[in-house]
């Protein structure tokens, strides 16, 4: 297994689920700002979405790779299935993942063919049926959470502590000086 490439996926998959969530709650600020009365509305279809979705769809694109990759797929086998959601999922399945949130498939079904067919980033699509932003972002913060802890043995939450224990170590040895 290519570690790095194992570990680079997973953290620009987990970093375009953050931005995501990051811009999606800029979304709403702003149309509780604007008095938008139908803030779930404006969430799915305001000015921010596309790149919302865009996002969305490229993290559940790495983290289904990264999925492949923790289960003995090869670097050529990662690439051959390109944009395509439903492939990823469906070999990361054959090779044995299993996802801890059981919406994954429907989120994944639901997404493939704008992602797919890049309308996030072209337009193009002359109507969106797709799942709600929520449950994209919260089956998407599940499984990078999942693969996080597959990736490096424990839980996200421990190494965020051990990489602030460490950077506070560190600023330590530098204030203090020789």
């Amino acid at each position: 297994m290519d570690r790095k490439l194992l570990e680079d996926l997973w953290h620009r998959g987990w970093g375009h689920a953050k931005a995501a969530r990051a811009l999606a709650a800029y979304s709403k600020a702003e149309a509780i700002d604007s008095g938008v009365d139908d803030i779930e509305h404006y969430l799915f279809n305001g000015p921010q979405s596309p790149s919302m979705h865009l996002l969305v769809g490229f993290s559940f694109e790495l983290l289904l790779k990264v999925a492949m990759l923790l289960n003995d797929a090869s670097t050529k086998s990662v690439r051959s299935v390109g944009h395509d959601l439903r492939k990823a999922l469906n070999k990361a399945e054959q090779l044995g993942f299993v996802s801890r949130t059981p919406q994954l498939r429907f989120v994944v079904e639901g997404l493939r063919e704008m992602h797919f067919k890049h309308h996030f980033r072209y337009g193009g699509a002359e109507t969106v049926s797709m799942p709600g932003l929520k449950i994209s972002l919260a089956v998407l913060e599940t499984l990078s959470l999942q693969l996080g802890e597959e990736v490096y043995g424990e839980p996200i939450g421990n190494l965020k502590l051990k990489v602030l224990e460490n950077k506070s170590a560190n600023v330590a040895s530098e204030s203090t000086g020789p």
